[in-house]
């Protein structure tokens, strides 16, 4: 019996996996929270292969900002007009300029 090629999640299908994954961890780090989406959409037989962390915290962001969500990480900021703004952390890198 050939095997079948798993789905690849679309964003609702992203946006179902970081609303299971915040109810079962309410408590779970920053750090850990993308991988545990990973594991939540793998649990529901799509391909992860291609999500990129930086799509799960863009929709995340963005469930954040209609009010879809509270944002129980704290990751997200307001800028100084009241709006929110992905908050990068310890994976913001800073271009140096070189001396040369």
């Amino acid at each position: 019996m050939p095997r079948r090629k798993l789905a690849y999640p679309s964003n609702a299908d992203i946006k179902e996996a970081i609303l299971a994954t915040l109810s079962k961890n309410p408590l779970v780090s920053p750090d850990d929270f993308p991988r545990l989406v990973l594991a939540e959409l793998e649990a529901r037989k799509f391909y992860t292969g291609l999500v990129t962390i930086k799509r799960i915290w863009r929709i995340y962001e963005k469930m954040v900002r209609k009010g879809e969500i509270f944002d129980i990480l704290q990751v997200v900021i307001k800028d100084y007009e009241g709006r929110h703004k992905y908050h990068q952390g310890s994976s913001f890198r800073v271009k140096r300029r070189s001396d040369g």
